[in-house]
This record gives C-alpha cells, sequence and structure tokens, in this order.
C-alpha cells in the first residue's frame, strides 16, 4: 500500500512539474501592416497623417485565465516603449492550456493615486523622465503621444491621456506558443487603431481625462490588440543551445541551422533591450553580458520571435 501511495505522490509531482510554465507577454509594436518606429509617417482611419516621436503606455491588472476557467491577477505592471522591445516575463505558474489574457491600459485604480516615491528606482511606477505621473488628484498618465504632423510633417500634436474613470480591461483569447518549459502571448498591437476618429493636426493637444485623451484611451481597449502568432509547433522555432549557462560574461549560441540574416535581442526580465545585433556568423555567436543578472535571448526571423532561452551572469 506505501509503495502504490509514493509512486501516486511521484506520478502527481511529475505531472505538476510539467505543467509549471515560464510565462512571457510579447508585443508586437506596429503602425498599421509595418513594424513600429519613431518619426515613421502612418494615417489614421480618416486620412490624418501624423507620425510619432514619444509613445508610452502602462499595462496593469494583468489577469490569466487557464485550464477550464481559473485565472490568476499578477501584480505586476509593464511601461511600455513602443521603440523597444516587449518581451516581460510575467512569472512561473501552474499551467496547462491558456485560454486568455486580461489587462488593462494604465493603472489600476487601486494604485493610481499612490506616491510615485514609494517605489524602487527600477520599478515602472517609480519617477520616470519624461514624466510619466501627472500628480497627485489625478496620479499617472495612462498613454503618452507624442509626434508631427502636417504636410511637412513640422507641427507638433500631443495626447497625454489619464484618469480612473478612463481604466477598463479588455480580454483577447490566446492560447500562446508553447516552447520547452516557456509559454509566449504574443499580441500585436497597431498603434494607428489607437488614434480613430481623433483629428490630428495642429490643434491637438489633449491633456486629461476628457475629449481625444478618454477616445485615444478608449481605442485602446477595443482596436488596438489582436492575438499574435498562435499555434505554432515546436519544430517551427530555431533551436539553440548557450554554454556556459550560467556564465560570469562570455556565452556562445550554437544553433541547429543557418541563421545568417535573423535577429538577436537580448532583454532583461522586465523587458529592457540590452543587446540587439544581425546574425552573420551562421552556426555560432559569441556575445559578451557585462552586467550581472537574468536575461532572455530572443531570435527573430522577419520580424517574428522563432527562439528565447534564458541565461544567467554571475
Amino acid at each position: 500500500m506505501k509503495k502504490i501511495q509514493l509512486l501516486l505522490a511521484l506520478v502527481i509531482s511529475v505531472l505538476t512539474l510539467q505543467a509549471q510554465q515560464d510565462i512571457y507577454l510579447k508585443i508586437n509594436h506596429q503602425l498599421g501592416s509595418s513594424s513600429f518606429s519613431y518619426n515613421q509617417t502612418a494615417t489614421n482611419n480618416i486620412s490624418n497623417s501624423f507620425n510619432l516621436q514619444r509613445l508610452e503606455y502602462y499595462i496593469s491588472q494583468i489577469t490569466l485565465n487557464y485550464d477550464g476557467g481559473q485565472d490568476t491577477t499578477l501584480d505586476t505592471y509593464i511601461l511600455v516603449d513602443a521603440g523597444t522591445t516587449t518581451n516581460q516575463l510575467l512569472g512561473t505558474f501552474n499551467i496547462t492550456t491558456l485560454e486568455s489574457i486580461t489587462f488593462g491600459i494604465g493603472v489600476d485604480p487601486a494604485v493610481n493615486n499612490n506616491d510615485p516615491d514609494l517605489w524602487p528606482m527600477t520599478h515602472p511606477l517609480a519617477p520616470k523622465s519624461p514624466s510619466m505621473h501627472w500628480g497627485w488628484a489625478a496620479g499617472y498618465r495612462f498613454a503618452a503621444f507624442e509626434g508631427m504632423t502636417g504636410t511637412s510633417m513640422n507641427t507638433g500634436w500631443q495626447i497625454h491621456a489619464l484618469g480612473n474613470r478612463n481604466f477598463n480591461t479588455q480580454t483577447i483569447p490566446t492560447s500562446g506558443y508553447t516552447m520547452g518549459n516557456s509559454t509566449t502571448i504574443e499580441l500585436n498591437a497597431d498603434y494607428t487603431q489607437a488614434l480613430n476618429n481623433i483629428t490630428v493636426n495642429g490643434n491637438l493637444f489633449s491633456h486629461g481625462e476628457i475629449g481625444e485623451a478618454a477616445t485615444l484611451l478608449n481605442n485602446f481597449n477595443t482596436s488596438v490588440f489582436t492575438s499574435g502568432t498562435v499555434g505554432i509547433q515546436k519544430n517551427e522555432f530555431t533551436a539553440f543551445t548557450i554554454s556556459p549557462n550560467p556564465s560570469e560574461k562570455d556565452i556562445v549560441l550554437t544553433f541547429e541551422d543557418n541563421q545568417n540574416g535573423n535577429e538577436l535581442i537580448i532583454t532583461s526580465l522586465n523587458g529592457q533591450e540590452i543587446k540587439r545585433e544581425l546574425i552573420t556568423s551562421g552556426n555560432k555567436v559569441n556575445i559578451s553580458i557585462n552586467t550581472k543578472g537574468a536575461y532572455i535571448v530572443n531570435i527573430f526571423s522577419k520580424g517574428q520571435l522563432t527562439g528565447s532561452e534564458r541565461v544567467i551572469i554571475k
């Protein structure tokens, strides 16, 4: 009897370990059908041309929905800069089948009016430059859009959107895609959709909770995000190893296939880009990381994430 109980315990333990997944949130920043870049001219749905020179926003109240209706809400805040890679580790969870992700744009009302100086300097809610905090009464800027418009793209415009009344959540169905013990939730974010039905011209300076600022946040909750790549099989991913891992500084990436032309991007666990380079050395890449910590090594092919591994620099 004791042997049977022990065997059952071992089986349950193995099944639990197999379900443990590192969950990442990856956002593909886009302007229409193109990858996002600052100073790139785009057009909204009412044919207003514009570019963006600042595009930042908060994501909070993230909830993972999985395994037949279970959900876990995270105490995670992400400050997104559309000009940098967003591939955020959300944590490690006992999840078998991911069903959807729920999140809000901005800072949830329970936290929005707190003192930003209470947070550690590296926290997304700590004081930033340029500032993302509006003031005690209103809290944080949920989104900050700044750019140029006009026939010569020489006229400035701005939308700084805020206010607890404008905080809402949205749910995006997604199963993510799994490679080993990592599952990535990939979302496409088309920022031209955030400016739907907003007249972008030299008179557009909307700072606050109403008008174009409220419209922008409503567009964020209805039109900007769609589910990215899902259902990719493991054999479609770029297989590679990192050695040594952990390392004191220098690492070697060894690939099964020639990677010339693909892009290598290394980020911290909070999504900050550390290094980016084009692969031109075939099956092996030598990399140096000078600061201790944990990092994510990502491989992109034609703008799509095809491989991801964690590395520790000790």
